[in-house]
């Protein structure tokens, strides 16, 4: 027995090495340390621990569970979906500036998130796996950090309730 275990065991420090170096090589998944996914009260744990100062935002175009946050970066838009368990954060989106050209905000964005981008209409968009990354340029730049399942899902679940109000009726 002790034999077996001594002929795997190389092997699955070896795949654990590889694992450790390809993840290390991915890059980031954040946004100023928020990611898609992260329940209400973990982000709201990290905002406070960053000391920005946040309010609900109350415009009608703001998307489910809205936050504005004054960031040392910017302004950071926030959606949380409230019809997940945890109200999990669905979209960050960041209003920046940067002296720098477009060409090397857009490399060191690459560079960061260790992906290239592609370019979808207006916007350049990264896939970092269950997540997507989309920049767009204007007075200010946009980065928007999207989470298509999740987002997906609080469309479903919306749909559901529209059902219920709104039944085929019987004919």
């Amino acid at each position: 027995m002790k034999r077996q275990t001594a002929s795997w065991l190389p092997s699955m420090l070896l795949a654990l090495v590889i694992t450790s170096a390809t993840s290390a090589e991915e890059g980031k998944q954040d946004v100023l340390g928020l990611t898609t996914g992260m329940t209400f009260a973990d982000a709201n744990k990290f905002i406070m621990s960053k000391q920005w100062r946040c309010m609900k935002d109350i415009s009608p175009m703001a998307g489910p569970m809205p936050y504005t946050c004054e960031t040392n970066v910017g302004q950071m838009n926030l959606n949380f979906a409230p019809n997940l368990e945890g109200n999990p954060l669905v979209k960050v989106r960041l209003f920046f500036e940067s002296a720098d050209t477009y060409q090397n905000v857009v490399k060191s964005i690459s560079a960061q998130y260790g992906k290239t981008p592609s370019e979808v209409k207006d916007m350049l968009q990264w896939d970092l796996g269950s997540q997507l990354l989309r920049l767009r340029r204007g007075s200010k730049y946009m980065l928007d950090l999207l989470s298509p399942l999740v987002a997906e899902a609080n469309d479903r679940r919306t749909r559901e309730i529209e059902l219920q109000r709104n039944p085929t009726p019987k004919f």
